[in-house]
């Protein structure tokens, strides 16, 4: 019986825990917006307590910051905030395509590529002719998610893996807005094929190179976005 009242409350905190992580990053809840665990507690039919603790693992995970008065807020990014995880990022994903080199196969190493090229097939002239636009980002964003995970699989470090997808989250809520601008989608898409390429050719010092590269273009666009929506530097 105790085991299953464990199960009910686990069950209700992930509930609440998905759901307001889902408006965090859909921008339903706006930066600096208050989040009240009555309301999502009420809209949810749950107790509070399995509110109260998903949001603590938010704040845990820096999308929701507490005042001093205790009440909990949706992050608001930085300047300083995208230079921060931006260094992590180059550190922690280096060594993710390093380890992605050393241990995963070559079967997943082709998988790579081919995802890379679709990726970059959905600019040919065909697709421009074919397609609007958002449908070329929603295929675009299923072929980033599949690149992404399979680098990290093939690094079989999931901790690292989890540890970037947790960065990722805290400027997630820029995403669209970074991948709208012109150019930015096919100029991403060689990126990510020049990636694939070097970790094809096992050549570490070269998918380092062009990890590096392709994080400090998106951080260098990112502030410029910031910068000119007059988002705060500290």
């Amino acid at each position: 019986m105790k085991g299953s009242k464990d199960m009910e409350k686990k069950k209700a905190w992930e509930r609440a825990y998905n759901y307001v992580k889902t408006l965090i990053l859909t921008m339903e809840l706006k930066p600096g917006e208050l989040v009240s665990e009555y309301s999502i507690a009420n809209k949810l039919s749950m107790s509070r307590a399995p509110v109260r603790e998903a949001l603590k693992k938010l704040e845990q995970e820096g999308l929701l910051v507490s005042s001093a008065n205790g009440r909990r807020r949706v992050f608001i990014l930085t300047i300083r905030d995208i230079e921060q995880i931006f260094d992590l990022k180059e550190i922690l994903e280096s060594a993710i395509v390093e380890w992605a080199i050393e241990r995963g196969t070559e079967d997943e190493k082709e998988e790579l590529y081919q995802t890379a090229q679709r990726m970059l097939s959905l600019f040919s002239e065909k697709n421009l002719a074919q397609l609007d636009r958002e449908s070329i980002l929603k295929k675009w964003l299923q072929l980033d998610f599949q690149f992404h995970e399979l680098i990290y699989r093939m690094s079989r470090n999931p901790r690292a893996a989890n540890f970037v997808k947790n960065l990722n989250d805290q400027w997630q809520r820029l995403r669209q807005a970074l991948l709208v601008l012109e150019g930015r989608l096919e100029k991403s898409s060689h990126e990510h094929a020049e990636i694939a390429s070097a970790i094809v050719k096992n050549d570490k010092q070269a998918a380092v190179t062009a990890m590096k590269s392709h994080l400090l273009s998106i951080r260098k666009t990112l502030i410029s976005v910031l910068k000119a929506f007059n988002f705060p530097q500290y």
